[in-house]
């Protein structure tokens, strides 16, 4: 699909609608969609956007723990006495997300991250 611009003159009170237009009504918001060279950008205001998070205690030194996210998210921010040892993880490829590793004794964590929702 090409985006091509619709004008003004072409769809005002007296344009008469053709195959034309109503093709480009079609063809356009799918160019937007997949990025096309020329097409408008959706941008940030335009996504609906939620947020998500997980807390807790890993009790032993060197413990992992799996966090799984949606495909459709943020890098997430992870604050605690723990530290990011992996973006895959053990888990299926096609199950996105990361592993944790505590730093030390009672590690506690907390990690939050946004994505768009569908």
């Amino acid at each position: 699909m090409t985006y091509t611009p619709i004008l003004n003159a072409e769809v005002d009170a007296e344009s008469p609608v053709t195959d034309l237009l109503l093709t480009r009504l079609r063809d356009n918001p799918i160019a937007i969609a997949a990025g096309d060279v020329g097409a408008p950008r959706i941008v940030a205001g335009g996504l609906s956007i939620a947020t998500n998070s997980v807390s807790g205690n890993i009790v032993s030194s060197g413990a992992t723990l799996r966090i799984n996210i949606d495909r459709k998210a943020f890098f997430p921010d992870i604050r605690g006495n723990v530290e990011l040892t992996a973006l895959t993880g053990t888990a299926s490829p096609t199950t996105p997300g990361f592993t944790i590793e505590a730093r030390g004794n009672n590690s506690p964590y907390s990690i939050a991250w946004e994505y768009v929702a569908t």
